[in-house]
C-alpha cells in the first residue's frame, strides 16, 4: 500500500514517467544566510563589538602568524588583544591552519524566482536533486552537481 507523501508525489508524476517506490519524509530549517548574518553582526554591534575585517598574508600553515597580524590590528585599534577571533578562510585553512583533512568540492546550483514552500530532495539512480526555499528572500535554490576534489 503507497503511503503520504508517497502517493501524492506519484500523482502528479507523467504517464510513462518511473513512480516513487520508496520515500522518507523529514522536517527541516532553512534560512535567508545573507540576511541572518547582517541581524548577527547588527546585534553584535549593538553590544559594542567593533569588527575588523582585512586579508591576511599568505601564513604558511602557521595559524600564529595570522593571529599576530590581528593582534596588531586590535592594538592599532586601542585594544590589548582581540576578545574573538573568526577565522572565516574557507578552503583558506587548508594552508592557515595546516587542515590536511579539508578538501574542495565543486558543486552547481541555480537561484529561481519564487519561494518553495517546503525543502525537498530526491536521490535517483546516481544523482541527487534538491530544492532549498530563502525565506523571505523570494527565491529558492535548485541543485545540484556534487564533485569532490575539484
Amino acid at each position: 500500500m503507497e503511503q503520504e507523501p508517497i502517493a501524492t508525489v506519484n500523482q502528479r508524476v507523467p504517464p510513462g514517467a518511473a513512480q516513487i517506490s520508496c520515500g522518507a519524509c523529514y522536517k527541516a530549517m532553512s534560512i535567508n544566510v545573507p540576511r541572518y548574518l547582517l541581524y548577527l553582526q547588527e546585534k553584535a554591534c549593538n553590544r559594542g563589538v567593533e569588527i575588523i575585517k582585512t586579508r591576511l598574508a599568505a601564513a604558511n600553515g602557521d595559524f600564529s602568524a595570522a593571529l599576530q597580524e590581528v593582534k596588531k590590528l586590535a592594538q592599532a585599534g586601542g585594544r590589548t588583544k582581540p576578545a574573538c577571533f573568526v577565522n572565516a578562510t574557507g578552503l583558506g585553512a587548508m594552508k592557515l591552519c595546516g587542515d590536511g583533512a579539508m578538501y574542495s568540492v565543486r558543486g552547481q546550483t541555480v537561484l529561481v524566482k519564487g519561494e518553495a514552500s517546503s525543502n525537498i530532495t530526491r536521490i535517483g539512480d546516481g544523482h541527487v536533486a534538491y530544492c532549498i526555499p530563502g525565506p523571505g528572500s523570494g527565491t529558492t535554490i535548485l541543485g545540484g552537481t556534487k564533485e569532490d576534489g575539484i
